[in-house]
């Protein structure tokens, strides 16, 4: 297994912490959406807002969830063969990570960043 320096552990602790946040507010728009279905008709605008607010917390999940597997991708790679091309993505770019159940890079699942529903 790879040694990461501390500025990668604060790292993965800064992002882990992002995507467990992340995660909660998902799950706490998704709770408020499921008990204003059961008390107003589907199309009203309190309805409309708790599920613009779901989809906005489920982006936020996404995109927490692709940035920390990601970096747990990259980092074991990265101390072994040097800088990354895709460092972008700890300064906040976009994170190309294949789909669940798809080979990496190597040909194998390095690891699974998601204990969630994606």
């Amino acid at each position: 297994m790879a040694h990461i320096g501390a500025g990668e552990a604060a790292q993965r602790r800064l992002l882990q912490a992002a995507y467990k946040t992340a995660f909660g507010r998902w799950a706490l728009q998704t709770s408020r959406l499921k008990s204003l279905s059961g008390q107003s008709t589907p199309e009203s605008m309190a309805v409309r807002a708790a599920r613009g607010q779901v989809e906005a917390a489920q982006s936020a999940y996404r995109q927490s969830r692709d940035l920390l597997t990601e970096f747990m991708l990259v980092a074991p790679a990265k101390s072994e063969a040097g800088p990354s091309p895709s460092s972008s993505v700890a300064a906040g770019g976009t994170a190309d990570v294949p789909p669940a159940g798809t080979a990496g890079e190597s040909g194998t699942r390095q690891g699974s960043a998601v204990g969630h529903p994606a």
